[in-house]
């Protein structure tokens, strides 16, 4: 199986085991009216704010997936976007 494959079988079985979780931006009050909706799908979701915020926190995860532990909060590219809540350091 090719390694995109087994990403998407992965994704699959997250989907199926109720386990989803989405980020989500746009406007706060479309995000509170479709809330109940976006749950339903899986855990729950997250607003992180106006825009296309949610893409960078998606790149961001990804990013960070592959990270060095060794790399400081200040090369974090979601501080620089703007996301909200974002810490000044990691420990």
């Amino acid at each position: 199986m090719c390694s995109i494959c087994r990403t998407l079988q992965r994704q699959l079985e997250v989907i199926k085991a109720g386990k989803l979780t989405l980020v989500v931006s746009g406007p706060q009050p479309a995000y509170e009216a479709a809330r109940p909706y976006l749950d339903m799908m899986g855990v729950g979701s997250s607003y992180v704010g106006d825009g296309e915020l949610s893409r960078i926190v998606k790149i961001c995860h990804n990013v960070m997936l592959a990270w060095s532990p060794s790399r400081s909060a200040s090369h974090d590219p979601r501080q620089k976007a703007g996301v909200p809540g974002m810490p000044s350091s990691i420990s």
